[in-house]
């Protein structure tokens, strides 16, 4: 019997197949590009969430970390990524990160069919890390969300950070429902 990390270069090789065949140009969110959005941070999507299908992340981030309830960032789309599947996510830069962080484009992201994308290096005070950042949505701009129904967006954050944060090098992920809001 072959062991899961035997088929990862198999399933790289797969999926690297698949995208240089089908993988499609057409925006996730066409009429997006050259506009920019305020995302506003609300709670945790997990399983005590006011909303409908969270789910509990295995490295659960602290809530004081870089996306906090009711703090919100701004971004402005320039592009589309057509790495993705199905149809291209939205790229573009960071206009305005989170309270007291700074935020910069650390490199070009592969997405996977959500509304925006990013890879960047963060930084407040001492902490210095990496951000993951995916935006999904069913709709843009989304409105307000409705607390009982699932979330119409959600940032699915990655924070990988450095020796000098109070993780000391640790990685965490969370689930954050958001409202996007055209600017």
């Amino acid at each position: 019997m072959r062991s899961f990390k035997s088929n990862i270069p198999l399933l790289g090789l797969a999926l690297a197949a698949r995208c240089a065949s089908g993988c499609s140009t057409d925006p996730c969110f066409p009429n997006s590009n050259g506009k920019e959005y305020r995302v506003t941070v609300g709670e945790i999507w997990d399983l005590s969430s006011q909303f409908p299908g969270g789910s509990e992340p295995t490295t659960k981030c602290p809530s004081d970390l870089d996306l906090i309830a009711g703090g919100s960032f701004d971004i402005k789309i320039t592009g589309f990524n057509g790495d993705a599947p199905s149809c291209a996510c939205g790229e573009g830069t960071i206009t305005r990160a989170p309270d007291n962080w700074q935020w910069k484009q650390a490199s070009d992201v592969s997405c996977n069919d959500n509304f925006f994308e990013a890879h960047l290096e963060a930084k407040q005070g001492d902490c210095s890390g990496v951000v993951f950042l995916s935006i999904r949505a069913n709709n843009v701009p989304t409105g307000k969300e409705v607390p009982g129904k699932r979330p119409v967006a959600y940032v699915d954050r990655i924070f990988q950070s450095g020796l000098s944060c109070a993780g000391r090098g640790a990685t965490c992920s969370s689930l954050i429902v958001a409202e996007i809001e055209e600017l």
